[in-house]
């Protein structure tokens, strides 16, 4: 299924370090310095 590797396991937190969420906080985001 490449629909799974294109989509990043939401419940993997390590996957939201690489790849964070579009809804991810602002606070999570790098850029917001």
């Amino acid at each position: 299924s490449r629909a799974k590797e294109r989509k990043p396991p939401l419940a993997s937190p390590a996957a939201s370090r690489f790849l964070p969420p579009a809804r991810s906080p602002v606070w999570l985001s790098p850029n917001s310095s």
